[in-house]
């Protein structure tokens, strides 16, 4: 079924079109990673161009687009402009210009080296500084979070002062929070979150007192709520999801009430809509997708009714709320496509017609979906 906003959004523009106003719908561009290859092809990234009417995919002229070793993440800059993949296999950065058309190009002097085996990427909100987990097996601290700054202009990329910063044993996602103050890791191997304050003047990290912070079993990903100071974590060995306030002075986790909440088998990847209001979570294994409400007081989840919701291909992986909050997006890598789903006023999905979207180029993880009226 159609959410709401999209089918308010589609009657928008047809009433706007019969009065001749200029006026159009957000162009948005869904961006995946490709982390594998078939036939020798080289590794890419997908860029999609999303129908704001139905959630539809179109892939964009010259798509996929080449970049460098096992792309595992990406990130994408405030205004839209520029896209920065974590490739794992060559531990360096491809810097790609998005075009007003989706179309993507490397930019001059990418790709950028970084650490070994960068798992995840994220980008403050800001725009300033460039954050990046990686792990050096072998070494007694083997996990770093490399930080550079940002050129607003050319989207270049330059390591900061101190760089790179201790994080744990393995960092496998990072987030900022809502108010660009503090920087989360997920540690999968110690089952912790480690947290750290932001000098908004120069990017650099120092460890929040109290930190790390005890997660659960595994937790593979954390994101931030976008208009509330609360934390997510999926925890893929306890098939649940911890749930985290953030102390808005100090950056300090404290567990929410009723924290942790159900999951399906092996939570992945979580998202959390425009609004604050929903929670989406890719269960791998059960090859399906949770979808919590969210206590906007409390930061408490309660699972909406039909949740899990099937259709999720054979091994959902990464996920994506659009930019209007009207449409899901999780990545299949084991099918190689996209599935796509609408979000109905109460939360709940429906797959979105002629759902999946492919191929992508092969085993895709991230996912991320760009408002191009930011440019």
């Amino acid at each position: 079924m159609r959410s709401l906003s999209a089918c308010c959004t589609l009657l928008l523009g047809i009433l706007l079109t019969g009065c001749g106003s200029t006026l159009k719908p957000t162009p948005e561009l869904a961006l995946v990673t490709n982390y594998s290859t078939h036939s020798g092809e080289p590794y890419t990234v997908s860029a999609f161009a999303l129908n704001p009417g139905d959630g539809v995919l179109t892939q964009i002229s010259g798509s996929p687009f080449s970049v460098g070793n096992a792309p595992n993440s990406l990130a994408v800059d405030p205004a839209g402009k520029f896209a920065y993949v974590a490739d794992l296999g060559s531990f360096d950065i491809t810097v790609l210009k998005i075009g007003t058309d989706g179309v993507l190009a490397p930019i001059v002097g990418s790709p950028f080296p970084t650490g070994n085996n960068p798992q995840a990427i994220t980008m403050h909100k800001s725009g300033k500084f460039l954050y990046v987990a990686t792990v050096t097996p072998g070494n007694p601290t083997p996990g770093a979070i490399w930080a550079s700054s940002v050129d607003a202009n050319t989207g270049a990329i330059v390591p900061l002062s101190g760089s790179p910063f201790p994080a744990g044993q393995l960092p496998n996602s990072i987030t900022t929070d809502r108010s660009g103050m503090f920087l989360y890791a997920s540690d999968i191997a110690a089952g912790q979150i480690l947290g750290y304050s932001i000098d908004q003047s120069t990017g650099v990290l120092t460890p929040i007192p109290g930190s790390p912070f005890a997660a659960g079993t595994f937790p593979f990903a954390v994101v931030s709520n976008p208009v509330a100071d609360y934390l997510y974590v999926p925890n893929q060995g306890d098939n649940d999801i911890s749930a985290f306030a953030i102390d808005s002075s100090s950056g300090a986790l404290g567990p929410v009430s009723g924290s942790p909440f159900a999951a399906g088998t092996a939570p992945l990847s979580a998202a959390v809509s425009p609004s604050g209001g929903f929670l989406y979570v890719t269960n791998a294994v059960s090859a399906n997708v949770s979808a919590y409400t969210v206590n906007s007081g409390m930061g408490a989840l309660t699972e909406i009714a039909g949740s899990p919701f099937s259709a999720a291909g054979s091994s959902p992986d990464g996920i994506s709320v659009d930019t209007t909050g009207a449409f899901v997006y999780v990545t299949d890598t084991a099918l190689d496509d996209i599935l796509a789903y609408s979000i109905s006023a109460e939360g709940s999905l429906s797959p979105v017609s002629g759902s999946p979207f492919g191929p992508t180029g092969g085993a895709p993880t991230s996912v991320v979906v760009v408002n191009l009226n930011t440019q």
